[in-house]
């Protein structure tokens, strides 16, 4: 249905009332297959919606909505079409300021945390509160992400 909207000139950029693009709604719902094809279509990957979250952001945040195989594909593609793995949310009531590791981190998601950490995230960076993804991992009681996060070296 993607393809026949696109087709009869749907704007690839168009945002709803959040300023969510269509590629923010693909990666939330681990839709690969449509988010590669807006992709194609010129779909900004570092578009931020009105509390700064990209769609990669949202792609972290679903991870308990969909499958993790389809989620992987989601945030593998994001990541290899230049989405900055450091961006951070900016106006959201929970983990303002938070990456998407921070994210990952948080819902305890070690595959994910790997991917991000190999795309350049910093293991580092913290929120607005001061917090980092070590501290996510940790007050979550996330064992395994945490060891993963803290075998980083900080230099």
């Amino acid at each position: 249905m993607l393809q026949l909207f696109l087709a009869i000139g749907a704007s690839v950029g168009s945002k709803d009332s959040c300023r969510r693009t269509l590629l923010h709604w693909a990666a939330w719902r681990s839709y690969n297959v449509g988010a590669q094809l807006l992709i194609d279509r010129g779909a900004d990957v570092q578009e931020t919606d009105r509390d700064g979250a990209t769609p990669l952001h949202l792609a972290i945040a679903a991870l308990h909505l969909a499958t993790h195989h389809n989620m992987t594909e989601v945030v593998q593609l994001l990541l290899r079409c230049g989405v900055d793995a450091n961006q951070m949310r900016k106006k959201v009531w929970v983990m303002p300021g938070a990456t998407a590791l921070q994210e990952a981190a948080w819902n305890g998601s070690e595959d994910f945390a790997r991917l991000l950490i190999e795309a350049g995230a910093d293991v580092h960076a913290v929120d607005e509160d001061g917090i980092t993804a070590l501290h996510q991992a940790v007050s979550n009681g996330r064992i395994t992400c945490h060891r993963r996060l803290a075998a980083r070296p900080r230099c």
